[in-house]
C-alpha cells in the first residue's frame, strides 16, 4: 500500500480504500472518490480546534516552501507541533477533586462575594463561553454548587481564620448600627470588631450582619448583639467599648447588655447640623432653589449639553456638572452648594434664558456664608471617617471646631442672622458633654504621642494619669492571677520542725524585700508616664501606632493599655460602608436573597481582603 503523506492521516486511520476511522471520536467515514476532502470536512464540523491546527501546519509549511504533507523525511520541520495524544491529554476535563478545578471553584466563589454577583451568574452564556475558552479543562458547575461553596465552605474557612485574628486581641472595640432595605423588606444589624494586635497594627473585622425580624426595639438589638458576640466566643470582659448611633433604642440596648458605649461623633454632628442649621426656614428656601437647579440638569441631557457649551465656549472653563443632594446625608447638601458656587457664573447665565428659578444677591451671599459655616464640619466628618484614625483625635478636633465657631461668631463682619446660627451650633455641640471628662476619649488622647497633654488642664492631666496608673495596676494584678502555680511565690512553712530560727529570719527579710519591691512596682507607671511625656510630640502626619511599635520597649507597662484605648474608632462609619455594600447585595438581580446568605456574602466581601485571601 502506498504510504500516506497528507497531514490528515495523523488524525484518521484507513480501514480500506473507501472507509477511514477518526482517531478522535472513533467513528468511521466514507472517502468519496478516495480523496481526503470528506475527512477534512469532518474535522472542520466536529473538531474545529484540531482543524485549525491542521490548517495552521499546512500554511506554515507552505510559507517555508515545503510540501503540504508529512513524509518520512520531513518530520524535523514539525517537531514543535503537539502530537495528537498530547493535544487530547491537554484538553481532558479535570475531575472535581483536581487541584486546578478546586482553585478555580474557589476563585469564582470569591468573585461572586467580592463583586456582588448573583449566584446564577455562573449559568450565564457569556461567562460560560469565557470559561470554555480560557479554561477548556474546567467543568463549570451550576448555581446550587456555588451557593453551597460560598455560604458553607468558603464562609467556614474564612471564619476560622478570623477567629484566630480575634484571639490575638486582648481587648476589642466594636461599632454597631441598624439598617433596613425597603425593597427586600430586610433589616440588618451589623457588628464590626476593631483592635490593635501585638505588632501594633490596626485590625478591623466585619463580624456579622444579622437579620432583624420586624421592628428593632432596644431588647431585640441587645439580644442580637449578645448572640453575635457569643457566636464568636467574645466575652464581656474582652469588650472595651461599643461605638453606636444616637438612637434611643441603640442607647437602651447597650445599657441592657451592660456594655460600655460611646456616641458616634459623626451621627452627633449630623444631628446638630440638621436640627440647627438646615432646619432654618430661610436657609431651606435657598437650598430648595439650588436643589431645583440640580434636579433640572439631572433630568435633562439637553440642559447638560447647553451648560457644557456655556462653560467651554463662553466662559472658557472646564465643564463641571451639578451635584444632587441626598436627604439622609447632610454633607451631600454641602457638596451640592459647593458645586453651585463653583460654576455659579455658568448657571446664572443659563438661567437668564430659562427663568424657572432666580437667585437674588442675598441668596448668593447666604449660600457662601452657609458654606463657610459648614466647611469645618465637612472636614471633621472626613477625618472621623478615616479608618486609620482612632477616638484619640475627637478631643483635639472638637476643640478646634469650637474655637473656629467662636472666632466667626465674634467676627464683626459676620451678619447677625449667621451669628445667631453660630450661637445655636456652639450650644448644640456643648450639649455633647465634656469630652475631657470622658475617660474613653481622654485616656486615648493622652496615650496618642501626637497630642499627649496638649488639650488638658492641670487637673484633667492628674485625673487621666491616675486612671492610667490604676489601669496598669489592675493589669498587673490580672496577669498575676493568670500565672500558673509553679510561677507563684513559694512560701516556707515556718512552723515546720525542719525550719531553723535562722532560716525563719532569712525568710522574714526576704518577705520584707519583696513587699518593698511590690510597692516600688506600683509607682513604676507614674515614672513611666513622666518619661513618656518628656518624649518629643509627634507631628500630625506621623502614625501613633508606628511610634509605639518602635518605642514600646521603654514603656512595656503601658502597652496593653495603649492597644486597648487606641483600638476604638471615633465613629461607626465602618457600618455605614457595610450598609452601602448591603444595598448592592440587595440590588435588582439579588432582591430575592434573604437572611443568612446575605450575611455571609457581606462577611466574605469585607473580610477576604483583611486576611489577604489566605485561608
Amino acid at each position: 500500500m502506498k504510504p500516506k503523506t497528507s497531514f490528515i492521516w495523523e488524525y484518521f486511520s484507513e480501514i480500506n480504500s473507501s472507509v477511514a476511522r477518526c482517531n478522535i471520536c472513533e467513528k468511521e467515514y466514507s472517502r468519496k472518490g478516495r480523496t481526503t476532502s470528506s475527512l477534512k470536512n469532518h474535522l472542520k464540523s466536529k473538531h474545529a480546534k484540531i482543524f485549525e491546527e491542521l490548517e495552521k501546519r499546512i500554511a506554515e509549511n507552505a510559507e517555508q516552501g515545503q510540501p503540504t504533507c508529512s513524509t518520512s523525511t520531513d518530520t524535523g520541520s514539525i517537531t514543535k507541533q503537539l502530537s495528537l495524544q498530547e493535544y487530547l491529554t491537554q484538553n481532558v476535563c479535570w475531575d472535581l477533586p483536581h487541584p486546578n478545578s478546586k482553585d478555580t471553584d474557589r476563585l469564582i466563589g470569591e468573585m461572586i462575594a467580592l463583586e456582588d454577583l448573583p449566584f446564577n451568574f455562573v449559568e450565564g452564556v457569556g461567562f460560560r463561553r469565557l470559561i470554555n475558552i480560557i479554561l477548556p479543562g474546567y467543568k463549570l458547575r451550576g448555581r446550587q454548587f456555588f451557593t453551597s461553596l460560598v455560604c458553607d465552605d468558603l464562609y467556614n474557612s474564612v471564619a476560622n481564620k478570623i477567629k484566630a485574628l480575634l484571639n490575638d486581641l486582648k481587648k476589642i472595640s466594636f461599632t454597631t448600627d441598624v439598617w433596613s432595605d425597603t425593597s427586600s423588606g430586610t433589616s440588618l444589624i451589623s457588628v464590626t470588631a476593631h483592635g490593635v494586635n501585638e505588632g501594633f497594627e490596626r485590625v478591623r473585622i466585619i463580624l456579622k450582619c444579622e437579620v432583624m425580624e420586624g421592628r428593632h426595639p432596644d431588647q431585640a438589638i441587645s439580644t442580637k448583639t449578645e448572640s453575635i458576640l457569643e457566636e464568636w466566643g467574645i466575652k464581656h470582659d474582652t469588650v472595651h467599648c461599643v461605638v453606636r448611633g444616637r438612637g434611643s433604642n441603640m442607647i437602651k440596648a447597650m445599657q441592657i447588655s451592660g456594655l460600655n458605649d460611646f456616641n458616634c461623633v459623626i451621627h452627633q454632628i449630623q444631628c446638630c447640623i440638621k436640627n440647627v442649621i438646615l432646619s432654618e426656614e430661610w436657609i431651606q428656601e435657598v437650598i430648595e432653589k439650588v436643589k431645583k437647579v440640580s434636579t433640572h440638569f439631572n433630568h435633562s441631557l439637553v440642559a447638560q449639553d447647553e451648560l457644557q457649551t456655556i462653560q467651554e465656549i463662553r466662559m472658557k472653563q472646564s465643564p463641571l456638572s451639578t451635584i444632587q443632594d441626598c436627604p439622609t446625608r447632610w454633607n451631600s447638601t454641602f457638596y451640592m452648594l459647593e458645586r453651585f458656587v463653583k460654576i455659579k457664573d455658568s448657571l446664572l447665565l443659563y438661567l437668564t434664558t430659562k427663568q424657572f428659578v432666580s437667585f437674588s444677591p442675598d441668596d448668593l451671599s447666604t449660600i457662601e456664608l452657609l458654606l463657610k459655616l459648614l466647611t469645618p464640619f465637612e472636614e471633621l466628618t472626613k477625618e472621623l471617617s478615616n479608618s486609620k484614625n482612632s477616638i484619640s483625635m475627637v478631643i483635639p478636633l472638637m476643640h478646634v471646631i469650637l474655637a473656629t465657631l467662636k472666632a466667626e461668631k465674634d467676627n464683626p463682619n459676620t451678619p447677625e442672622k449667621i451669628k445667631a446660627l453660630y450661637v445655636k451650633v456652639i450650644r448644640e455641640i456643648n450639649e455633647f458633654g465634656d469630652l475631657n471628662q470622658n475617660l474613653l476619649c481622654s485616656v486615648s488622647t493622652y496615650l496618642d504621642p501626637r497630642y499627649k497633654t496638649k488639650f488638658f488642664n492641670s487637673f484633667e492631666i492628674k485625673q487621666v494619669e491616675a486612671t492610667i496608673v490604676n489601669l496598669c495596676q489592675n493589669q498587673t494584678i490580672h496577669e498575676n492571677k493568670d500565672c500558673s502555680p509553679t510561677h507563684k511565690k513559694r512560701k516556707i512553712d515556718t512552723n515546720s520542725s525542719s525550719c531553723s530560727k535562722l532560716l525563719q529570719s532569712v525568710q522574714s527579710i526576704l518577705s520584707s524585700s519583696e513587699s518593698e519591691a511590690e510597692d516600688d512596682q506600683l509607682t513604676t507607671p507614674k515614672i513611666v508616664l513622666q518619661n513618656y511625656i518628656k518624649e518629643r510630640r509627634l507631628s500630625l502626619g506621623e502614625d501613633p501606632l508606628t511610634w509605639w511599635r518602635q518605642n514600646g520597649y521603654k514603656y512595656t507597662v503601658l502597652l496593653p493599655i495603649v492597644r486597648q484605648y487606641l483600638s476604638t474608632p471615633p465613629s461607626s462609619f465602618t457600618n455605614e460602608q457595610l450598609f452601602s455594600g448591603a444595598s448592592l447585595t440587595y440590588r435588582d438581580k439579588r432582591k430575592n436573597l434573604r437572611g443568612e446568605k446575605a450575611s455571609k456574602l457581606l462577611f466574605l466581601k469585607y473580610n477576604l481582603p483583611v486576611i489577604n485571601y489566605e485561608y
